[in-house]
């Protein structure tokens, strides 16, 4: 009697929310990316810390999934992508299946940095996902991305960060340019003490790099 009194308390607390039962609103999200290189990653959109790069067969498992339905950019390789949309159920699978990707598009950044600061600790960000992606020391990059539209974040240590929206196009590549403010000197954006100089040039005490 006492056994079967603890069990009816504890199931009437878990369905009122008196035990913890957020795993239950979780799902998994699995498939396999056909022809993936070492772009390839799945990232779910709006959730920037959800995110999963394949396996050696191109397999790959997205844990801790919201239940509902969501939106995943699925990048296969460098010229393939796709977004989809899933539902997924609490505690249950959803399963993709093989996923070729359709012809990606390619944004091609280009840095733009005042007073010879130098990009080379930079990155690009795709928001709202966990796509990110470092800058050369010429402060380009590219991202390979599905057709949609999106906004990209641009970040320099020492310099005030830059957001532009972008609409990638199916197998085509476009140029983006981030011009980036003048530092303000305020913490973390102090200039060429925390982002450095181009090669070359020198680093002031106030945050400006000169040419000797």
């Amino acid at each position: 009697m006492r056994r079967a009194l603890a069990t009816f308390l504890i199931a009437a607390l878990a369905g009122c929310g008196g035990l913890e039962n957020v795993p239950l609103m979780k799902g998994v999200v699995r498939g396999a990316l056909v022809g993936a290189d070492a772009h390839a990653m799945v990232a779910v959109v709006d959730e920037p810390g959800l995110s999963a790069r394949p396996e050696a067969d191109g397999t790959f498992v997205v844990k801790d999934v919201p239940h509902g339905d969501v939106e995943l950019l699925l990048i296969v390789n460098v010229s393939a992508a796709e977004r989809r949309t899933v539902r997924v159920t609490g505690g249950g699978v959803a399963d993709v299946g093989n996923v070729a990707g359709r012809p990606a598009g390619t944004v091609e950044l280009h840095f733009r940095l005042p007073d010879l600061l130098s990009p080379r600790a930079g990155s690009a960000s795709v928001h709202g996902t966990a796509i990110t992606q470092p800058v050369d020391k010429y402060g380009e990059t590219a991202l390979t991305l599905p057709a949609g539209c999106y906004l990209v974040r641009g970040e320099v240590p020492g310099v005030p960060a830059v957001e532009r929206s972008v609409c990638a196009l199916e197998g085509v590549s476009l140029e983006l340019e981030l011009d980036f403010p003048r530092p303000n000197g305020s913490p973390g954006q102090e200039g060429c003490s925390v982002s450095g100089c181009e090669d070359g040039a020198v680093c002031k005490a106030d945050g400006r790099c000169v040419r000797p």
